[in-house]
């Protein structure tokens, strides 16, 4: 894969629409402040808003946001625009930071572990569903190893308000390839993908 990461004062809508309406970018990430109908970037700009953006910016893509919110509407407003698989939370997410309660756990490494397991799981080849239940398994985990605290508490939360909208058969794959319908020369890679019609590889 090759990520892009848009970090800091990179982090606004100028920037995501630049490489989300590229064909050979498959899969959004991002960690941000969210609502119902909006996920918000670098001091709060507006990344992805409903009736604010153009559907091929989620077209063909899977997305997966940890904010507060953005589960509930925009999520299926994504995926009603042509966003293959979307996955985020219906509610706040809702964390605590490692107060020292149990020692031998950081208790902020829990939430960031669960929820990440579903990039990773998205990364190596897993269907969204797949994904989705293996980060489920991971709030399970967490909570499993500080029971009866204020941190499982948030944690059961969280993994109750977590939704998968769209195709869970989805996959995001790191190759592409690209049937070119005439001959032509080698030319930059946004240029080949528009002269050609995308299709994932076998295997």
């Amino acid at each position: 894969f090759n990520v892009i990461a848009l970090e800091g004062s990179d982090d606004v809508r100028a920037n995501f629409v630049t490489h989300t309406k590229s064909l050979l970018n498959v899969y959004i990430s991002g960690i941000g402040h969210g609502a119902y109908h909006l996920y918000t970037g670098n001091w709060g700009d507006h990344i992805l808003e409903i009736n604010h953006y153009d559907a091929q910016e989620v077209e063909s893509k899977s997305i997966h946001f940890l904010s507060c919110q953005t589960g509930r509407d925009l999520g299926p407003d994504a995926v009603s625009n042509g966003a293959h698989s979307y996955a985020g939370y219906t509610e706040n997410f809702t964390l605590i930071w490692d107060d020292g309660t149990t020692p031998a756990v950081d208790e902020f490494e829990l939430f960031a572990r669960a929820d990440s397991t579903y990039d990773i799981e998205m990364a190596n080849g897993a269907t969204a569903q797949q994904a989705y239940d293996a980060t489920i398994q991971a709030f399970d985990a967490a909570i499993a190893e500080v029971p009866n605290t204020v941190a499982a508490t948030w944690l059961a939360w969280d993994r109750e308000h977590l939704a998968l909208h769209g195709d869970v058969s989805t996959t995001i794959k790191p190759y592409r390839a690209i049937k070119i319908c005439f001959p032509m020369p080698f030319l930059m890679e946004d240029a080949l993908v528009s002269a050609g019609e995308l299709g994932d590889m076998p295997g």
